[in-house]
């Protein structure tokens, strides 16, 4: 891959390539609010820069002229940067490019078919084939002589939901509802459930959330103060759900949500092993959804 930049643009609507940081007030636009699409928000991309940013890389967006913009993580040599992929990481449910959804998807492949060229090679990961516009710009992209590989990266859990708690429990197979509803009285004797969006117990719902992380059977993460600031961050955007289950001895389980678009997204969760007589996960995930479809406005839930 070559490490010269791509030409800065010089007008209002160029091509070029910004430092996420320094991006021209331009292009703010072509960004979603977090409410309407968590994943496709500034605040998304400013988090993964501050958090998440591999070893070496430095975010930046690609202006795709009047079509939108591509996020990209570049690797920085001697001050140049060279954009080398998507701006993805491990905690990224969907990406691609973010536009307008009336906008010209295959003119904004084309733009992007010459950047590819430029750059020798670009990998995007997380996109999804059903995405608005994803066949077009793929395909104009291809029609331009870029060669696309294509692979399955990972699929993600998730379903319409019907209606509230009741109707979306009623609409479980009975092994599960009873499943449910036999632990949840089990667990009710001896455990509190708290859901928190923000405020003053936040600081306190996040130091439980990383003292059931760390009493976990889940491996270090790879960005130890990802999950701290993600939560902060979601808070500060009036999307974050932190809820917390705990026994007389302690937080035993927690897990956090987006609420975004009308979906509830899983972005992670986390047990005692201790405390699995409890049946902790499942109560706690029975808790998180019954409080989400019960606030309204949820159509989907996502479990990542």
């Amino acid at each position: 891959m070559t490490d010269a930049p791509l030409r800065q643009a010089d007008n209002t609507h160029g091509v070029g390539l910004f430092e996420l940081a320094a991006m021209p007030a331009v292009y703010e636009t072509c960004f979603a609010a977090p409410n309407h699409s968590v994943f496709a928000s500034r605040a998304w991309f400013d988090l993964l820069d501050s958090a998440a940013r591999p070893r070496g890389m430095r975010g930046a967006i690609i202006a795709l002229g009047e079509y939108g913009v591509l996020p990209v993580w570049c690797r920085v040599r001697g001050g140049r940067m060279s954009p080398v992929r998507g701006m993805t990481t491990p905690y990224t449910l969907v990406f691609g490019p973010l536009a307008a959804q009336d906008a010209d998807w295959a003119g904004l492949g084309a733009t992007l078919a010459g950047i590819v060229r430029q750059c020798g090679a670009l990998r995007l990961d997380a996109l999804d084939p059903d995405a608005l516009g994803f066949e077009d710009w793929l395909g104009s992209m291809r029609r331009l002589g870029v060669i696309v590989h294509r692979f399955d990266h990972f699929g993600n859990w998730g379903e319409a939901v019907p209606g509230d708690y009741d109707a979306w429990l009623a609409s479980r197979p009975g092994t599960l509802r009873n499943t449910i509803r036999r632990r949840t009285r089990h667990a009710a004797r001896e455990v509190v459930m708290t859901v928190t969006r923000g405020g003053d117990g936040l600081d306190a719902a996040i130091a439980d959330f990383e003292m059931v992380y760390a009493r976990s059977w889940k491996p270090a993460e790879p960005y130890p103060d990802f999950n701290p600031t993600c939560m902060r961050r979601l808070a500060a955007e009036g999307v974050l759900r932190l809820g917390i289950m705990r026994s007389a001895q302690g937080p035993i389980a927690a897990q956090y949500w987006a609420v975004s678009g009308g979906t509830g997204f899983l972005l992670k969760l986390a047990h005692d092993r201790a405390a699995e007589s409890l049946s902790p996960g499942t109560v706690l995930t029975a808790h998180m959804v019954r409080d989400l479809l019960n606030e309204g406005g949820i159509h989907r839930l996502d479990f990542g």
